[in-house]
């Protein structure tokens, strides 16, 4: 893991909590798509009743600052 990614995985659990960001195993049932094809592993699933805006505009920034896999499917690039 990057140092870039470490840094993204700590705001991200500073702004959601810890409960709402998953890695690791904590991802495989969101692993498979609607057909059943399943996808390589993501770096974190973000699960909250509401994602912040500080949250969305780092997640959404340049792959320079942010991993893609964070990237919401409706994200372009």
């Amino acid at each position: 893991m990057t140092t870039d990614t470490a840094a993204l995985l700590t705001d991200l659990r500073r702004a959601l909590g810890e409960t709402y960001v998953l890695t690791g195993d904590a991802t495989m049932p969101f692993r498979t798509d609607w057909m059943g094809d399943t996808r390589p592993e993501p770096l974190a699933v973000l699960r909250a009743p509401r994602i912040p805006a500080r949250c969305r505009r780092r997640c959404n920034a340049p792959r320079a600052t942010g991993p893609p896999s964070c990237r919401s499917p409706a994200t372009p690039g």
